[in-house]
């Protein structure tokens, strides 16, 4: 046993040969870069003729820029501008030309990114000029108040006499307005905003303090002649509406409701959707439960507002569904699913006091106020 391991590890002469030839082998392979590194060193690379080609490039480069500067960008139509206008913009006499050939052809620029189509044109000028980009203005409108070197709509603009409550898109641009602020004058305008004094156009949270100090004296608002009515006990000014009439609550149209004090266009047709979701008004005070009809303006309408039309639509509790339920006003969506579980398990309601069984969401305060729009028209008494 002692013997087994010397016998084991004893290698004969032929293996000891060819271990000690593998070994040599293995050691030449291993050298073998590093021997060749040093018979043939690398020769030097020579970069003479790249800095040459690269310090003319450069030259011309610096040479472009002294000849043909980049033009400072102001307010151009492309579909109009002329190729010593695009030339005076930055743009080079190609892409120029590229432009004129296009409207030649028949080309329109209808939106400000058509311009891209310009093939010829780089990202980069695009970029520079998108914001000076005014379709449908006549010619080219350069700025008198233009900082120097600037790249900003916002510091060139023209300043002329304005009405915020008419002024187009492109006008208020012109008048150096930020973007922002422009489409927040005419969000504000499309939901029946009105600007009445100067000042009203400080509402606008995006129009920073020093452009509306810059264009408060060219500000200019058209006033109706306004006559002061006395009508019901309160006295209001007519700003050129029609004397107000008593109206059908019921029956009234939003063009009907516009007549009114202190409701335009959006908030008419906020009234007239509310009252059919509804059914009709039982009374002059659910015009409270408007949203956009603030108390103030409904003490105003209140004296001409009547009811003679009365509820146009129920709720018949024993074929209506749960999403019938939930579109009206006064009904939660968990007060229309138990509702119509109720119906489902124990039949048709006979009357509608029997709402009252569902004690854990319906009270009498709450029947009282939805009642009078509901009914069981199913139920035949047997």
């Amino acid at each position: 046993m002692k013997n087994t391991l010397p016998r084991f590890l004893y290698f004969s002469r032929l293996e000891r040969i060819g271990t000690a030839s593998l070994l040599v082998l293995a050691l030449c392979a291993w050298m073998y870069p590093a021997v060749v590194a040093f018979l043939n060193p690398k020769q030097p690379i020579d970069f003479s003729d790249f800095e040459k080609a690269a310090s003319a490039y450069y030259a011309a480069l610096n040479n472009r820029s002294e000849t043909e500067p980049v033009g400072e960008p102001f307010f151009f139509d492309p579909n109009k501008a002329d190729e010593s206008d695009f030339r005076k913009l930055g743009l080079t006499a190609r892409v120029a030309q590229a432009i004129i050939r296009y409207r030649e052809k028949g080309g329109r620029f209808k939106k400000a990114s058509d311009f891209k189509k310009i093939y010829l044109l780089s990202a980069e000028d695009y970029e520079r000029l998108e914001p000076w980009i005014h379709l449908g203005t006549s010619g080219v409108k350069r700025s008198v108040y233009t900082a120097s070197k600037t790249k900003s709509p916002q510091h060139a603009y023209e300043l002329f006499e304005f009405d915020p409550n008419k002024s187009s898109e492109d006008e208020l641009l012109q008048l150096g307005i930020p973007k922002a602020a422009v489409r927040a004058v005419v969000a504000y305008r499309n939901k029946g905003g009105v600007f009445r004094k100067k000042e009203d156009l400080k509402k606008i949270y995006t129009l920073p303090e020093d452009v509306y100090n810059r264009l408060e004296p060219y500000i200019h608002i058209e006033t109706k002649k306004q006559e002061t009515i006395t009508a019901g006990g309160v006295a209001f000014k007519s700003a050129g509406k029609p004397t107000p009439t008593v109206l059908d609550a019921n029956l009234a149209t939003a063009a009907d409701w516009q007549n009114l004090p202190g409701i335009g266009a959006w908030r008419a047709q906020q009234i007239v959707a509310y009252r059919d979701r509804l059914g009709g008004f039982i009374h002059a005070a659910q015009l409270t439960e408007v949203k956009s009809l603030p108390d103030s303006i409904y003490q105003q309408i209140k004296p001409y507002v009547g009811l003679s039309g009365g509820i146009f639509r129920k709720i018949d509790l024993n074929t209506a569904s749960a999403d019938d339920l939930r579109a009206h006003p006064y009904f939660s969506p968990k007060q229309a699913r138990l509702i119509v579980n109720y119906r489902d398990q124990h039949g048709p309601f006979r009357s509608v006091e029997e709402l009252l069984k569902l004690s854990t969401v319906v009270d009498n305060t709450w029947l009282n106020r939805v009642g009078a729009y509901l009914e069981c028209g199913m139920w035949n008494g047997e």
